[in-house]
């Protein structure tokens, strides 16, 4: 099995929801942003049904403005925003212990606020993140839509990897990207992660804008987290989005990705042509169609 670093961006997880004492949910159409020292998430009142957005790594939740405006009106939208990633002070998330609190951050919001069995969509570290809470909490969230994210990152390294033995690799990586300067080899990567110069553009001006020390650490604790074995563990659907981009040919993407989720009982992959990392950007509608078929919202 071939991976290589093209195929994605570095997804991101490890989470734990903690008990919130129950009290009256607040109402949606009233509520103001909710803010953690971790978090930030944006809603969108109205009907429909509730789909929380969270993006990817050295990514704010703008990454899914395009899918928020298509949906208004027929969805109600929560888009996470974590701190450091563009956005916010990130000395929290730098300190360590990301994973666990974006994700039980996100859990307590859900839960605050009465959200009921939401779909959580999660982008690259977000369909981590996704992934992780459909094995930490099966019966909190309906569904999971997860575009492009591995359940154990370091594959993407070294097609035999374990947790131990990437360990002091992920440590070096880790302190390397903290002591970068921001936006370090923004342009670089945002050419392999993006198609059109706009999209490009946008993800190096996010890249640039992100904490060096937050993402580092991010990067490290994703690199230290193999969700393969809990995979059989998982509550909710899980629909895949795996983006192929035209350098791809002759290399059979989804079969690979297909074979790590293999344990997953209630799963659906959609291949998406024509697109790399970002697939909202480089194929907005072809996204925006596969987020309403999974909302069944074109029933």
């Amino acid at each position: 099995m071939i991976f290589t670093r093209r195929s994605l961006c570095c997804a991101l997880t490890a989470a734990l929801a903690l008990s919130h004492v129950a009290r009256a949910a607040p109402q949606l159409d009233d509520m103001d942003t909710f803010e953690t020292d971790r978090i930030t998430i944006d809603s969108t009142p109205g009907p429909g049904p509730d789909v929380i957005l969270l993006p990817g790594l050295a990514t704010p939740g703008e990454v899914w403005d395009g899918v928020v405006a298509d949906l208004d009106g027929r969805a109600r939208t929560h888009v996470v925003n974590v701190k450091g990633f563009g956005h916010g002070d990130g000395a929290a998330n730098a300190a360590g212990g990301l994973m666990a609190g974006v994700l039980s951050d996100i859990a307590a919001f859900a839960r605050d606020h009465g959200l009921d069995r939401p779909a959580l969509v999660g982008h690259s570290l977000g369909g981590t993140l996704a992934l992780q809470a459909g094995i930490e909490t099966p019966d909190l969230y309906g569904r999971l839509m997860v575009v492009d994210a591995l359940p154990f990152v370091a594959l993407l390294f070294d097609p035999d990897a374990t947790k131990d033995s990437v360990e002091e690799q992920a440590a070096s990586m880790r302190d390397q990207m903290a002591a970068a300067p921001a936006g370090a080899n923004a342009e670089a990567t945002a050419e392999r992660y993006a198609i059109g110069e706009d999209a490009q553009k946008r993800v190096a001006e996010w890249i640039a804008a992100s904490d060096p020390q937050t993402v580092a650490q991010a990067f490290y604790e994703d690199m230290q987290t193999d969700l393969r074995p809990a995979l059989s563990d998982i509550g909710p659907p899980v629909h895949l989005i795996v983006p192929v981009p035209p350098e791809a040919e002759g290399r059979d993407l989804p079969a690979q990705y297909e074979l790590l989720y293999g344990d997953v009982s209630n799963f659906t992959l959609h291949p998406v042509e024509d697109a790399r990392h970002f697939v909202m950007l480089d194929q907005p509608d072809r996204m925006t169609a596969l987020i309403e078929d999974f909302l069944k919202l074109s029933d």
